[in-house]
This record gives structure tokens, C-alpha cells and sequence, in this order.
């Protein structure tokens, strides 16, 4: 799903995000190296399910090599203080089930937290779930959920019924039965004949899920552990009349009173939403994970919950540009922010400001090409374009060049990569099976050449591309706003292209604006279509040519996708399949049945198929260039000195992580540690 935003670094469980639940998000500022020096994957035993420890058996999964020891948790963490972090991303609507970027997700953690998450490569990460544990044929898991914990607004307990009651009336649905129209309800669905999960409650407290084939690193993709329900009682006030709206407008929910008074399901309650402006969040005294903070899986000393959370507030101050984070960073008005690439060397050396960075970051980020029929046409396969649009895509990956993205723009705050997984994950491909750019303007003509030869697109005598009609061919594009790295690449972008003959006519915009007027798309902005063939969601309303965005574009800069390095499947399987979920750009193609190589890597019995089948799929959109791949990025995220502690390996500016799964958890394990 789409991600990046400048509360990754926050993210507690951004493990779990790209499975939908997160929905989209704008592109982070990443920083960090060259990619030099990236830890390699090496193969490990099984991964396995949790019997109530966090401990996992059986199924196969990767990490990274050995880490180095974590930093001891000072003794005792104070409570209190107001904690304000530096955003530049606008958000939603407090809503579980009307998430559609990550950061509106990031807020929802301060009040549910959720079934729970990966702790790492084989453990569960128990929250609302005390266990999860997977039969030894890898086709069924046991939830068990918390006693005790309890809805605001006078719902009661949450119980194994409000899970079982959102399943069956809002989640599973499908077809004309489908009134609701759920994001994530594709990722229930698995197998060759993508067949639902089945969900049966075996206690007040307990569901088994039967799964329709053997999936042994299930705990990396299943959706229900990121999955925050609502009370069986709200819901019924609207399931049986069919009315999406009431739910989405349900003042309980928007106004966070399921997270107020007697609840207990977060570490903090609701208290104020000033769309673009502000988030409030009080402490809650009653948080839930204070009564389990002996359980043996939180034995690391990080994960201290005996007080937790340890702020009286949280906030989250929204600002225009991501210079007004730094400022308000330097002059002590907030108490972190995300960092910009360009101005991580600045935050170096410091006494006043501790720098946590992270070579870990899941996201993966390109140059995003439209291929619906809103966008160039020499971008997409068309029928009726007799040029070759794979050509013409990889010309567009010569300009983009990488080094200069990376290197100059990010100075070097990345790691480079040619597909989408993460140069560091366990499934990237040997350099041999990827198209590797050149970064040459030579090359891109001559492959815009050889790509547009058999067309009426010409080069005139002045070195302008002009279209049959004989004008000059001008690209659309839009930009996120906030993140001087997206402007500066944008605008880059708009040189190279003007050397080989191409304007582009770049627009900004904030997130939200561009999701809706850019991402989300409809057969309603497509003269003639009636009734597309299909209608998949918001981001995927129907075929390449009977869907559009409200706004016509061809490149769009700011927008990348989280994926799961040890479950890449997910991701892969809701942005690049024809009818993909978040398949916003409509791209569409016949050489690779992209869901099939999915189902047999998913579900092999043994790590060098999954080895094969991913490695497969990698080189294929790595040449086919569906988007134009780019990095990964780094995730460095300054705080004031006095906040702590922090996971990781400390460096001369801070900490520095050693996992994929362990980053600063602000919302419950940090403080103000000095006076």
C-alpha cells in the first residue's frame, strides 16, 4: 500500500501497515548513506506461531545478520510532560474503518492498539491479542484475545463477538452482497481461487481462522492482526440498513469517545482534532499493557509498560513545509520530527538534539508512471499505440537517474533499488536479473527512439518531441507538497526531460488534495463508461481505459508503498495485478501472471521456492518498469535530549537501529528522562 510520511519514524507498528490497514501515505524524507555496507539476509530455521510468550515454531522466514547489543533502559522513565511532534501530513478522520494514509493510522495507534504485530522474524508482538498460535499443516491460527479490555462510551468489554460480527457483516463481503465496499477486503482472500478466510469464534475470547492453503509465513501477512474492530452494539445501529455513511459518521468513533472514560484499549484517550492543524491526545491512566508488563515476551529492557505511556499529553503539531518542522525543532517547540535528507549532516554532532536513523525503512519509492487512459499514451500498453511502451518506460528510468536522486538530492541518505522489495530485504534478486539504469540522457533518447519508431512522434529540427499533431509533447505531473527532496526531484525530472525534447508542467499539491484528485479514480471521469468490468475500490475503479483520476497526470512525484521484506506478497499483490486494490495507475500487462507466482511463493513448503518465485516476479517488474524504482529510504527522526530512551546500537548522534522491527516507541515506552 502507498506509504512514507514523516511519522514513519514513529510508526510503532509499521510492520503490519502494508497490509492496508495503514492505507496510503506520502513519501518520507529518507536519509542515510549511499546503501554501502547494507546488512544481508541469511536464511534461518522456521518461523513459527505464539503460544502466549511471543514465542513462534515451524515455516519458513529470513532476518538479518547478527545484531549488535541493544543499550540498557534507564531504571525508571518520570511521567508527564506534553510530548508535540513536527508533521507535515495532513490526516483523516479518527476512524478504524475509513483509513486511507498512514498517517491518520499513526494517530489511531495513541487510542487502539490493535491485535498486535511482528516483534521480530519469528515472535509475536501481543496487544489486543494475548496469543496467536498456528497449527503445525500451516492452514489454521488460534486468536486468543486480552480479558479485560474495554470499550468507552458504555460498550463493555471487547470481545471475540465484535471481531466475529465486523467479519462477517463489514469485512467478508463480496460482490453484490458488498455494500459496505471494505479497503482490506481483498487481503482475506487467498489461495489460487482466491477463496475467503473462515472465521469461527470458539469462545467469548477466541476465533480460529481456517485458511485455504498452507501459508507457513502467515504471522507476516495475516490482516487480522491489524485489524482494529468496533463494537458489535455501534455497528448494529447500521449494518442492517446498509448505511456506510452512519458508520463513517458516527459521532462515537470520529469524535474518539470509543477510546475515553472507562476504555482502556490505548495508551491515550481522544481529545481534540483540528483537521490540518493539530492532534490531541491525554493519558490514559487505565492503559491496558500496564497489567501485562511481566509477560515473558517483553523481557527486553526497552519494552518497559510497568507506567507506560509516560507523557500527560501528545500532540501532533501540522506545519506547511518541512523547513517549519526543523525550525520549530531548533527553537524547541516541538520535541522531534522527521529530518530531511538534505539536512541530516546539519543535526550532526549536536548536544541538543539525539538523531535516530534506520537503514530498516520498508518503504520503497519510485517515480510513479500513469498507465490509465488519462496519462501519455507511450506510457502504457495500448492497442492503439504501435510504439513500445516497456522502451519508452525504461527511457523514463535513464532520466530519473538514481545516482543523482540519491547522491545530490538525498545526499546520499538511501539505499538505491531496481524492484520493489528493499535492497536489504531476504528476497532482493542478484544484479543480473535487473534492468540497472545507465542514468544517461543518451541512453534515454535512443531508447525513446527505438521505443516510439512505427509511431508519428517525431523530433523537429529545434530537438522537440512532437506529438502526430505536430505540437510539442507535454507531460502532466504532480508533486507533493512539504518535502523539499520531492520538489527538487520533480523539478530535476523536468530538465532531463527537457533535454530530450519533453515539457513537463509540474503541479503541487497537498497529500489529501492529490489522493483525491489524482490517486483515486473512477469510470465516472471517463466519457462513454457506463459500467466498468470491474471496480476493485477508490484506488482502482475499473481497466486502464474506463477509469480516471478527476485530474489528468503522467508522473506523480511523492508517493511510495510499504511492503513486509519478509511477506513482500501483500504488497506486490495490491499494486501490480490489473485488478489490484491499490493499482492506482492502471497497470496492466500480459507476460506474467503476477497472482499466480504470488500464490506459489506464498504458500511453498520451503524457502528456496519462495527464493525462486520472488526472484522471478523482482526481475520481471524490475525490466517491465511498471514505475520507475528508485530507493529505499532511511528513516532519521531527531528528538530533543532529555526525551529516551531509544532502541539500538548508540553512534556519536544518537542511536542507530539494528532490526527491522524495533524502532523508538514514542507513543508508550519514551519520556522526558532529564530535568
Amino acid at each position: 500500500m502507498p506509504y512514507g510520511s514523516d511519522d514513519s519514524g514513529l510508526d510503532r507498528r509499521r510492520m503490519l501497515k502494508y497490509l492496508g490497514a495503514g492505507g496510503v501515505a506520502g513519501l518520507a524524507g529518507c536519509t542515510g548513506d549511499d546503501g554501502d555496507g547494507t546488512p544481508t539476509a541469511t536464511e534461518t530455521d522456521a518461523m513459527t506461531t505464539t503460544d502466549g510468550t511471543g514465542t513462534t515454531t515451524q515455516g519458513t522466514t529470513q532476518e538479518t545478520e547478527e545484531t549488535p547489543t541493544e543499550t540498557e533502559q534507564k531504571e525508571e522513565i518520570p511521567v508527564g510532560g506534553t510530548f508535540t511532534y513536527a508533521s507535515t501530513s495532513t490526516s483523516g478522520a479518527p476512524h478504524p474503518l475509513f483509513v486511507d494514509d498512514t498517517t491518520t493510522s499513526a494517530r489511531l495507534e495513541k487510542l487502539y492498539d490493535g491485535p498486535g504485530s511482528e516483534l521480530g522474524p519469528e515472535t509475536f508482538y501481543p496487544e489486543w491479542f494475548e496469543s496467536w498460535e498456528m497449527n503445525d499443516s500451516y492452514d489454521a491460527v488460534e486468536y486468543t484475545i486480552r480479558d479485560g479490555l474495554t470499550w468507552g462510551a458504555g460498550y463493555g468489554q471487547l470481545t471475540a463477538e465484535d471481531y466475529m460480527y465486523l467479519l462477517n457483516e463489514i469485512v467478508l463481503l463480496s460482490g453484490d452482497s458488498d455494500w459496505f465496499g471494505f479497503t482490506d477486503t481483498q487481503f482475506y482472500r487467498i489461495g489460487p481461487d482466491n477463496e475467503f478466510i473462515s472465521y469461527e469464534k470458539t469462545g467469548p475470547l477466541s476465533i480460529r481462522a481456517e485458511l485455504p492453503v498452507s501459508k507457513p509465513q502467515w504471522l507476516h501477512e495475516d490482516p487480522l492482526t491489524a485489524q482494529v474492530a468496533l463494537p458489535k452494539e455501534l455497528l448494529q445501529k447500521y449494518v442492517p440498513n446498509q448505511d456506510a455513511e452512519g458508520i463513517e459518521k458516527d459521532s462515537e468513533v470520529v469524535d474518539g469517545k470509543l477510546s475515553q472514560g472507562e476504555s482502556n484499549l490505548g495508551p491515550y484517550e481522544f481529545k481534540n482534532w483540528e483537521r490540518g492543524a493539530q492532534w490531541q491526545f491525554a493519558r490514559n491512566d487505565d492503559y491496558y499493557l500496564k497489567d501485562h508488563a511481566d509477560e515473558d515476551v517483553f523481557s527486553d529492557p526497552y519494552y518497559d509498560f510497568r507506567n507506560a505511556p509516560y507523557f500527560d499529553e501528545y500532540r501532533y503539531q501540522v506545519f506547511q513545509e518541512g523547513s517549519q518542522t526543523l525550525n520549530a525543532l531548533d527553537t524547541g517547540e516541538v520535541d522531534a520530527t522527521g529530518i530531511d535528507t538534505r539536512k541530516v549532516s546539519e543535526y550532526r554532532g549536536r548536544d541538543d538534539i539525539t538523531i535516530w536513523e534506520s537503514k530498516f525503512d520498508n518503504g520503497v519509492f519510485w517515480l510513479n508512471l500513469n498507465h490509465r487512459i488519462n496519462g501519455w499514451e507511450g506510457l502504457r500498453r495500448d492497442p492503439n499505440f504501435s510504439g513500445d511502451s516497456r522502451m519508452i518506460r525504461q527511457a523514463m528510468a535513464e532520466l530519473y537517474d538514481q545516482e543523482t536522486i540519491i547522491r545530490q538530492i538525498n545526499n546520499g541518505n538511501a539505499v538505491p533499488l531496481n524492484t520493489f522489495h528493499p535492497r536489504w530485504g531476504p528476497f532482493y534478486p542478484p544484479e543480473s536479473e535487473l534492468y540497472l539504469p545507465e542514468g544517461s540522457v543518451d541512453q534515454a533518447r535512443s531508447l525513446l527512439e527505438d521505443g516510439l519508431s512505427g509511431t508519428d512522434y517525431g523530433w523537429d529540427a529545434r530537438g522537440r518531441l512532437n506529438t502526430p499533431e505536430g505540437e510539442q509533447l507535454e507531460l502532466k505531473a504532480v508533486r507533493t507538497t512539504g518535502n523539499p527532496a520531492v520538489e527538487i526531484s520533480s523539478n530535476f525530472m523536468k530538465q532531463q526531460l527537457s533535454d530530450v525534447g519533453i515539457k513537463l508542467d509540474v503541479t503541487a499539491a497537498q497529500w489529501q488534495t492529490l489522493l483525491v484528485n489524482y490517486a483515486i479514480n473512477s469510470s465516472n471521469n471517463v466519457e462513454g463508461v457506463d459500467e466498468p468490468d470491474f471496480s476493485i475500490g477508490s484506488f482502482n475503479g475499473g481497466p486502464w481505459n474506463q477509469s480516471a483520476s478527476a485530474e489528468d497526470w503522467s508522473l506523480m512525484f511523492g508517493l511510495g508503498f510499504s511492503t513486509s521484506p519478509y511477506a513482500p506478497w501483500s504488497a506486490v499483490r495490491s499494486t501490480m495485478p490489473e485488478k489490484g486494490t491499490f493499482n492506482l495507475w492502471g497497470y496492466h500487462q500480459n507476460e506474467l501472471d503476477i497472482q499466480q507466482v504470488i500464490a506459489d511463493a506464498s504458500t511453498a513448503d520451503n524457502p528456496e521456492t519462495t527464493q525462486e518465485k520472488m526472484t522471478e516476479l523482482f526481475a520481471f517488474l524490475s525490466r517491465d518498469m511498471p514505475v520507475v524504482w528508485t530507493q529505499s529510504g532511511y528513516i532519521t527522526v531527531g528528538y530533543q535530549d532529555e526525551l529516551g530512551p531509544f532502541p539500538g546500537q548508540p553512534t556519536a548522534d544518537g542511536y542507530e537501529a539494528t532490526s527491522f522491527f524495533k524502532s523508538p516507541d514514542a507513543d508508550r515506552l519514551m519520556g522526558f528522562q532529564q530535568e
